[in-house]
This record gives structure tokens, C-alpha cells and sequence, in this order.
């Protein structure tokens, strides 16, 4: 099966995970895949609106993929356009980002293959995004097999309107700008905030490794209307409330959740409990649940 997951990178650049195909032991199982998506920010110029920037991949993400993998999934990391560590970012839109999900979903899709998808932080929007219009309901109609047939967010950014930037939705201003400053192109992050805004109730040796690796970060994603939020998606939603996050805090999250529609899970952890480990086994099991139910 397939399973995307997106994460938000403020440790910023998006990378999506097209989840491997796996292989129970007790099961035979078709070939799915899993998807996800996060960005990277780099800790001197990144930052985003409603989200803290996004985690290296390679680095930040390597772990919880290396676990996956192990439970027979296929992994695909796109990297969103929003990301990188060059003025390539510069300009790029939500649009861009929800492309480079596509590019690297699609061969799956069209190979007929179910897919869960997990969003993480800014992961969140593009992803949802990507899979309107791509629901195994949806694939149906068009007399297709496979699609997406449920989605998980990991302390998302909270997406209420369409057809409104996420930007002008609050009032002209970047809610999150506590732990970033706004250029003219990026979101520049601030360093003496990066360890409580993302790394909370994460080992500091741990921070320490994944901070020099964050990347750029452009504002454009989140100053475009958004075409679509996770109420638009008819499938199983679940949203992931990190009782300890200071970016998305839990009454925010529980209110969102409501107006989704998704259903709530909580875990005792800070924006990124990707890097912990018992947290870690705790995210591929929900994978697992969820696939079995696909």
C-alpha cells in the first residue's frame, strides 16, 4: 500500500515519503505505497507563517524513514519547491510545492496503488492539496484503481479558509513570526528560538546535529490563496495533537480537528516527535493501523 506522509519543515524544505511497499509476515498484502512531506528552513533565513520551519530530511528524517522501510513500506521523499538551500526557492509558490508532491506520487497512483498519506507542520498543506481530486473515491469515478484512503497530520498548520492566503486569513500577519523574521523572499529563522519552537522535548545533542542542516525557506506559500483545506477530503483524517508543541497549541489544534472533521490522537511531545524514538515506533505503528485498514 501506499502511504504519504507530508511534514512541515521549519526545519523547513518539504519532503514527501512514498511509503515503501511492505510485507507482513501474517498478511499478504497488495503493493501500497506511503507518502510524506516536509520542509526544511535554514536556521539563519527560514521560517513560515503558521508553522515552524521544516527538519532536513536526510537528517531530521532519516530515523522515522529507516523504520518504516523496516515494516516492508516503500518511502518517497519529494522535497518541496519552497525549500533548499539556494535563491532557487526564491518566488516559489504553494503551487510549486503541491507539483513536486505529484511528480513523485503519480507513477503510484497510475500503477493503481493505495495510499495513506501523512502531513507534518506546513507538510500539512501542500499535501492536502495533492490528494483532492486523487481519493480512492475519487479514482473510482474516473474508473481507476488505487488512491488515497486516509491522511495523518502531525501537529499541522491549522488551514481553516480556501480561497485566502494563510497569510491574510489572520489579519495580514505571520502568527509564527516569534521564532522567525520576514525578507522580502523568505522567512529568515531565529536561532535563540529554534530549540523551544521545534526542538522542545528533544535531546539537545539531538538539535544540535539537525540545526546546521536547515535550509531556506520562501514566504510564497503562504501569501497565495489556498485552493483547499483537509474539510475538502472525503476520507479518513487523523490529526496527531502534540500536547507539548508551542507552535500549534492544543486548543488550537482541537478546534481544527472539529472543523475538518478529523479525528484526534494526542502524544506527550514538543513539534517534532519524529526525532524521539519511542515516539518514532509510535508513528509507523499508526502507519501500520491505518494500512491494514486501506
Amino acid at each position: 500500500m501506499t502511504v504519504p506522509v507530508s511534514e512541515h519543515s521549519t526545519l523547513q524544505s518539504t519532503s514527501v515519503y512514498l511509503g515503501k511497499r511492505w510485507n507482513w509476515s501474517a498478511h499478504d498484502y497488495a503493493k501500497d505505497s506511503f507518502l510524506e512531506t516536509q520542509n526544511v528552513a535554514r536556521s539563519t533565513e527560514t521560517s513560515d507563517s503558521f508553522r515552524a520551519r521544516c527538519l532536513a530530511p536526510a537528517q531530521a528524517l532519516f530515523p522515522l524513514i529507516s523504520s518504516i522501510e523496516n515494516q516492508g513500506f516503500t518511502v518517497v521523499t519529494p522535497t518541496l519547491a519552497s525549500a533548499g538551500y539556494n535563491d532557487s526557492v526564491d518566488g516559489k509558490a504553494l503551487e510549486d510545492d503541491v507539483k513536486a508532491i505529484h511528480d513523485e506520487i503519480m507513477p503510484y497512483l497510475d500503477n493503481g496503488q493505495k495510499i495513506i498519506a501523512m502531513g507534518h507542520s506546513y507538510g500539512a498543506v501542500p499535501l492536502s492539496v495533492a490528494v483532492n481530486g486523487y481519493t480512492q473515491a475519487e479514482q473510482e469515478q474516473k474508473g481507476k484503481q488505487g488512491g488515497f484512503v486516509s491522511v495523518i497530520f502531525i501537529a499541522p498548520t491549522p488551514v481553516l479558509q480556501k480561497g485566502i492566503s494563510m497569510y491574510d486569513s489572520v489579519g495580514g500577519q505571520y502568527t509564527s513570526a516569534w521564532f522567525h523574521d520576514v525578507s522580502d523572499t523568505r522567512l529568515p529563522l531565529k536561532n535563540d528560538k529554534l530549540m523551544e519552537a521545534f526542538f522542545s522535548n528533544v535531546d539537545k545533542s539531538i538539535a544540535d546535529e539537525i540545526i546546521p542542516t536547515l535550509c531556506h525557506q520562501s514566504k510564497g506559500p503562504f501569501e497565495v490563496p489556498v485552493p483547499c483545506t483537509p474539510a475538502d477530503l472525503n476520507i479518513p483524517k487523523i490529526l496527531v495533537l502534540c500536547k507539548d508543541d508551542p507552535i500549534f497549541t492544543k486548543d488550537i489544534l482541537t478546534f481544527i480537528a472539529d472543523k475538518w472533521g478529523a479525528a484526534i490522537l494526542e502524544i506527550e511531545s514538543g513539534h517534532s516527535p519524529h526525532l524521539l524514538e519511542t515516539h518514532r515506533q509510535w508513528i509507523v505503528n499508526l502507519v501500520a493501523t491505518e494500512a491494514e485498514k486501506a
